[in-house]
């Protein structure tokens, strides 16, 4: 479902952010856009025990994420594959043509 509502007609009070601890599945180098930005990406594996509908259910999923910016870029390459991490950001389209939905990741820490 596609939103085309002009931005003055969208509601005013939009939550959208995700806490996120899992492993650090994969990361490419950073790369950069065009005008210059640090941009990495990369694949956080998660498995929980979660409550649904009052029972315990396993969860495990992968969820690909990206870093936009130098300082986060630089400070997950420095982050070994399968170690520990914590995680915030939004959810949101891999760009404007994609469907694909994934995790922008504003902060990071490993634990």
């Amino acid at each position: 479902m596609e939103n085309n509502l002009p931005e003055s007609e969208l509601p005013e009070v939009q939550i959208n952010q995700l806490s996120f601890q899992g492993i650090l599945l994969n990361r490419q180098p950073v790369r950069f856009s065009p005008a210059g930005i640090a941009i990495c990406e990369g694949i956080i594996g998660h498995r929980s025990w979660q409550i649904e509908n009052s029972q315990k259910r396993l969860v495990q999923m992968d969820l690909p994420f990206i870093i936009v910016g130098h300082s986060l870029s630089q400070m997950v390459q420095l982050i070994k594959i399968n170690e520990k991490i914590w995680a915030s950001g939004f959810l949101a389209k891999k760009s404007l043509k994609s469907s694909k939905i994934i995790f922008h990741i504003n902060e990071l820490k490993k634990f």
